[in-house]
C-alpha cells in the first residue's frame, strides 16, 4: 500500500510519481484508507478524496 502523501512534497511532485507508476503498472487501484475501501482509478469519487486519505495498491 503506497500512501499518496509519501509520493513526494509537492502536488507535482506527486503527480509525476503517480503518473510513472501508473504507467508502469506498479499502481492498478486506489482506495480510501479510513473505510478500508477501494476501486479502480477510473472511479471519480476516488478523484474527489482528500490527498491525505488516499492509498494506492
Amino acid at each position: 500500500m503506497i500512501k499518496h502523501t509519501d509520493l513526494g512534497q509537492t502536488s507535482e511532485e506527486r503527480k509525476k510519481a503517480l503518473s510513472s507508476m501508473i504507467r508502469n503498472g506498479v499502481i492498478t487501484l486506489g482506495g480510501y484508507k479510513k473505510a478500508k475501501i477501494y476501486g479502480l482509478l477510473s472511479c471519480s469519487s476516488g478523484k474527489r478524496m482528500k490527498t491525505e486519505n488516499r492509498v494506492f495498491l
